[in-house]
């Protein structure tokens, strides 16, 4: 679906800017016990300093300190002075390319962040469609349509009483907390912006949300403006039998793709077991270009065998080519080496002859 855009640049970089202001540093950078003791754990200063900066710039303004950017001094000096070292030791900090991938790794593991496996991925199945998700597409200008599971379970939200609509009256559990939502508007849309700009993971964000404690202001006012968008789509996909079924057809593709991806995927028991950020998107971008020249051949193929079939007089729509999906490997072979070479050059003059005769295909 098509974004619309929730900030101007200047507000972009307003919202993202570092503070300055000696309140703002003492409320935001202020290090707690907790936070000194994962700092603790990295040997060297410039390695403490610099931790503790990604580790509060990641607190507020919700973003992480970019490779070469000019932090302010007095920042480094607010947290240099609790961790009592040198500021100028923040000039070594990430000499070394794989320190900044290894602590941002410790943060992931401070913040109890793991990878995610095929039990997640059911568990997050059934949560895809909670107010959270559904409150942060909006903001990002998206519009979520998932399949709704046990849509009998589901609750509707109001902005007046129940029984102003008697007939959603049994199925209506509550009204909206507009005053919640104005409260934390501001903080809001810096949670959505940091995660439209790419500065912060959606995953990173949503699932430190779904942690928070029910009196959380900021995941309590993202679950209030969810149950607005969900309330709304829940009407209209009662309403609107071509929504579900375009719904439906949506998944179906995506779970096709990703079935490919697995059937491919079959080396170590189908697990990324690498341990550095590097070689792991190495091994995920090798997967990528494999499954990427599965789908690109049968698409070729597909297409070719389309147009003989249309050569030899058979009328085939194209309103039923958009039910067709290139994500088939059973014709593949898909055990042994892929050897990659930039001397190997394919020759595109021609093609490989299909299979079947035409009458046959046709048939």
């Amino acid at each position: 679906m098509p974004r619309r855009r929730v900030l101007t640049d200047a507000q972009t970089t307003a919202l993202f800017a570092l503070p300055m202001a000696e309140p703002d540093l003492i409320r935001h950078y202020t290090l707690g016990p907790d936070d000194m003791a994962v700092i603790a754990r990295r040997r060297r200063p410039h390695n403490r300093l610099g931790f503790a900066l990604q580790l509060c710039a990641l607190r507020y303004p919700g973003r992480l300190i970019r490779p070469g950017e000019l932090v302010p001094p007095a920042i480094v000096a607010f947290l240099a002075g609790q961790l009592d070292v040198d500021p100028d030791a923040l000039a070594d900090y990430a000499i070394r390319a794989p320190t900044r991938y290894d602590q941002l790794d410790a943060l992931c593991e401070a913040f109890g962040f793991r990878t995610f496996t095929q039990p997640d991925h059911r568990e997050l199945s059934a949560w895809l469609v909670s107010d959270h998700v559904f409150a942060l597409c909006h903001l990002l200008g998206f519009r979520f349509a998932p399949r709704i599971p046990n849509l009998h379970d589901r609750r509707l939200y109001t902005f007046g009483p129940a029984a102003t609509w008697p007939t959603l009256e049994p199925f209506i559990a509550g009204r909206i907390d507009e005053a919640l939502i104005q409260a934390h508007w501001e903080d809001l849309l810096r949670l959505a912006t940091s995660i439209r700009t790419g500065t912060v993971p959606a995953s990173l964000m949503l699932k430190r949300l779904g942690s928070y404690p029910r009196q959380n202001g900021l995941a309590s006012a993202l679950r209030e403006i969810g149950r607005i968008e969900r309330t709304a789509f829940s009407l209209e996909w009662l309403q609107n039998p071509a929504l579900r079924r375009q719904a439906t057809t949506e998944l179906n593709k995506g779970e096709s793709r990703n079935a490919l991806a697995r059937a491919v995927c079959f080396h170590r028991l189908g697990r990324i077991r690498d341990r550095t950020p590097e070689s792991q998107q190495h091994r995920a971008g090798g997967l990528n270009l494999v499954v990427v020249a599965i789908i690109l051949w049968n698409t070729v193929y597909m297409g070719r065998a389309i147009d003989a079939l249309r050569a030899g007089g058979e009328r085939i729509s194209d309103e039923l080519l958009s039910h067709l999906a290139p994500l088939g490997w059973q014709h593949i072979n898909l055990t042994g080496d892929y050897l990659w070479s930039a001397d190997r050059v394919p020759d595109t003059s021609g093609y490989r002859s299909l299979r079947a005769p035409i009458e046959l295909l046709a048939a």
